[in-house]
């Protein structure tokens, strides 16, 4: 009779433990895959209307500024290079705008990074915890002469919406936004 009820504890005691370990895991691929929804900026990045303030950028000097948040670790970042050339392109005939590279990695790396990958633009800055929060590399904003967003792409772009990234470009030269 002992063995039956020792075996019938042990039993319940490895239900529970398998129970609770199945638990702990749902919480942490949520937290993992959805962010904490308790917090309005978690993993949503900057949205329309959102202020940037970056060290040293100003803003007022340019109509537009688009910022390029990459990383040297990201293979959608290195996989979207022919865009980023052709986006670099285009903002090398519009006067007023510029393209600025914000990486995690330093600014050494990030520059060799971006020679590697025969991107030209006018400044790479490190991407600072807290400066901007993103929700995935890579990451294109397009900020106007007062630091406000406005519009955001995240990931690897499809080509309808590299179109229309370039299209806000051409925008300017056209006088309209």
């Amino acid at each position: 009779m002992k063995d039956s009820t020792m075996k019938r504890v042990e039993f319940v005691t490895n239900i529970s433990l398998i129970t609770v370990a199945l638990l702990i895991s749902v919480i942490l691929i949520k937290k993992g895959f959805w962010g904490d929804s308790e917090r309005p900026d978690s993993r949503r990045g900057p949205t329309t209307g959102t202020l940037i303030s970056l060290p040293g950028v100003e803003w007022a000097n340019h109509r537009k500024t688009i910022l390029l948040v990459i990383s040297t670790e990201c293979s959608f970042c290195s996989g979207s290079a022919p865009f980023y050339r052709q986006l670099a392109d285009e903002i090398s005939r519009n006067r007023d705008a510029r393209l600025i590279a914000l990486l995690p990695q330093e600014r050494t790396e990030g520059k060799n990074y971006l020679t590697e990958l025969k991107v030209p633009v006018e400044e790479v800055l490190q991407l600072m915890p807290d400066s901007i929060i993103i929700s995935g590399f890579p990451t294109i904003l397009i900020v106007d002469s007062k630091g406000i967003v406005e519009d955001a792409w995240v990931g690897q772009l499809a080509p309808d919406q590299e179109s229309e990234v370039l299209s806000r470009l051409k925008c300017e030269d056209c006088g309209s936004t």
